[in-house]
């Protein structure tokens, strides 16, 4: 078994990159040296995104699943002779191998998600049965929720 790292669970577009875990997708934008906070406008809800820097937009569209608003955030970073702004979104559920996003936004280009093959989860410990019945419902809910998409 090959633990995958948040570089392959994720993948580049034209206008960013991502990379994502089990809780989060951390999406990143090139923005011109000299931007300044004051020019990035980011619009989050728990379905949608909207990112533009200097008036351009980089990202606009419905969220591939929901988001947890007060728990993501955006930052502009310098990274050397350029700067990136940094959006982290943080999942409303936890995913998995082939639960996880394929994409960030409904309609953007799509990783193979199915490639990451079924989740192995365990229980460690006390094997109780409120431990299994919670991995169970997490496992469904994974499903369910990529089943919408």
């Amino acid at each position: 078994m090959v633990s995958l790292t948040k570089e392959q669970c994720g993948g580049t577009t034209a206008r960013y990159a991502w990379t994502q875990s089990e809780d989060e997708i951390v999406v990143s934008f090139a923005a011109p040296a000299d931007a300044t906070s004051r020019e990035c406008e980011v619009t989050l809800t728990s379905t949608a995104a909207t990112v533009r820097v200097r008036g351009q937009t980089l990202l606009d569209g419905e969220l591939t699943r929901a988001i947890v608003k007060d728990d993501s955030y955006w930052e502009l970073e310098s990274d050397g002779s350029q700067k990136v702004l940094r959006l982290s979104l943080t999942k409303l559920r936890r995913t998995c191998a082939k639960f996880h996003w394929p994409s960030v936004c409904v309609g953007e280009p799509e990783i193979d998600v199915a490639a990451f093959g079924d989740p192995v989860m365990g229980v460690t410990g006390n094997l109780n049965g409120d431990a299994m019945k919670t991995m169970m419902e997490d496992v469904a809910a994974m499903r369910r929720d990529a089943e919408k998409n």
